[in-house]
C-alpha cells in the first residue's frame, strides 16, 4: 500500500503502479476505489490489508478492518460497529466517548475509568476529571495530580499531598473540635 502523499495532485502523485488517490488524499490500490468488493477487501472498497478501514455496517474479518476498531463477529456476516465498552476493543485498547477503540493511555493522561489506562488506575481527584496514575493512589493524603502533591515532575505519579493542602477532603473536621485539619506532607492529617 502506498503511503500518505498529502493531497493527491500533480505535485503529490501516486507513484506505485496500480495505485490511485483516495478521497482523503492517500494512495491506495486501484481496486479500493472501483465500487466493487473484490481482491482482499472485507467491505465495499474497504477493509483487508490494503484498503482503508470500513465504516459502520461494512463487512470485516478483524478489528483492523474497521474505523471504530470493533468488528462484531456475532453478526452474520461480521460487520464493523461502534464499540460499546472495553470488551469490544482489542487488547491494550479502550472504547472512547466517540465509540472508537483507541490505545490505552499512559500515566498523566486524562481518563474516565480505570480501563482507559495502561496502568489500570484512573485517579479521579478533581471532581469528574481523572488522570492515569502509576498505582491506585487512594490512600489518605495521596495525590496523582501535580497540583495536589506539588512535587517536581508530571501528573500520574503517586506522592504525598503537600503540607497544608487537602484537595480530596481526606482530613475532615472533627465534630468535637472546631479546628480545620489539612494534610501534613507525610500521608497523614494535622490541625491547621
Amino acid at each position: 500500500m502506498g503511503g500518505t502523499c498529502g493531497e493527491c495532485d500533480d505535485e503529490h502523485p501516486c507513484v506505485d503502479a496500480g495505485e490511485d488517490c483516495s478521497p482523503d488524499g492517500t494512495c491506495v490500490p486501484a481496486h479500493c476505489l472501483n465500487e466493487d468488493t473484490d481482491a482482499d477487501e472485507t467491505g465495499l472498497n474497504c477493509g483487508g490489508p490494503t484498503c482503508p478501514p470500513c465504516t459502520k455496517d461494512e463487512g470485516c474479518a478483524v478489528s483492523e478492518d474497521c474505523m471504530s476498531g470493533y468488528c462484531d463477529t456475532t453478526l452474520a456476516p461480521p460487520t464493523c460497529q461502534p464499540c460499546d465498552g472495553v470488551n469490544d476493543c482489542p487488547s491494550m485498547q479502550f472504547c472512547n466517548d466517540d465509540s472508537v477503540c483507541q490505545p490505552v493511555l499512559g500515566n498523566g493522561s486524562l481518563c474516565r475509568v480505570d480501563t482507559d489506562c495502561a496502568s489500570n488506575h484512573c485517579a479521579t481527584e478533581a471532581g469528574d476529571v481523572g488522570v492515569c496514575c502509576e498505582e491506585a493512589c487512594d490512600g489518605v493524603c495521596e495525590s496523582c495530580l501535580k497540583a495536589g502533591h506539588q512535587m517536581a515532575g508530571q501528573n500520574g505519579f503517586c506522592h504525598p499531598v503537600a503540607d497544608g493542602l487537602d484537595p480530596k477532603d481526606d482530613c475532615p473536621q472533627l465534630t468535637d473540635i472546631f479546628l480545620e485539619r489539612v494534610c501534613d506532607g507525610d500521608r497523614s492529617c494535622r490541625f491547621k
